[in-house]
């Protein structure tokens, strides 16, 4: 009995320290960052706007299953290699401009904000913000392992060139 006792107070205080140091981890993260694409606003647009047709260039994902393609209303399932599924859906939209976009469903609250400025014809600076909100301090230890927004704008913005520049050679 005396080792069931000691073991169980040895448990709660680990959960109670972890607990503890979550709540001294921020609830809220953004990140933002902007590149300057050699490529026409119009074509950048249409390439991010292209929901289902990201998957043949975001290296991550498996799968992407569309719910609703309501212009300015999307909703969707992105499901990465890993396995793991994220519900997004769109929450701004401004035609050729600017889309953002946010989980649901998920313990883990992130948002997306993609602007894009025509510079000229042929360059375009892309504006993009993600902002991560996890309210449970338990997830919030687990989110500094695998959601690090400035990693995943860099990821994206160097995906979405190198799919740009792989569409400009086949002209």
């Amino acid at each position: 009995m005396k080792y069931v006792l000691v073991g169980t107070l040895v448990l709660v205080s680990v959960f109670g320290v972890v607990g503890l140091i979550g709540f001294l981890i921020p609830e809220k993260k953004t990140a933002n960052a902007e590149f300057t694409f050699k490529h026409n606003s119009e074509v950048i647009w249409l390439k991010m706007r292209d929901i289902e047709g990201q998957k043949s260039w975001r290296q991550q994902l498996d799968s992407i299953t569309i719910m609703d393609n309501s212009l300015g209303k999307e909703t969707w399932i992105e499901n990465s290699k890993s396995g793991a599924s994220i519900k997004l859906r769109t929450t701004s939209f401004k035609e050729k401009n600017q889309w953002g976009m946010e989980t649901y469903d998920s313990p883990f609250q992130v948002k997306w904000l993609g602007e894009l400025q025509a510079l000229n014809q042929k360059e375009t600076l892309v504006k993009f913000s993600y902002e991560s909100t996890v309210t449970n301090p338990y997830f919030r230890i687990l989110s500094l392992s695998f959601l690090n927004l400035e990693s995943m704008i860099q990821s994206y913005a160097l995906e979405l060139k190198s799919e740009l520049d792989k569409d400009t050679m086949k002209e």
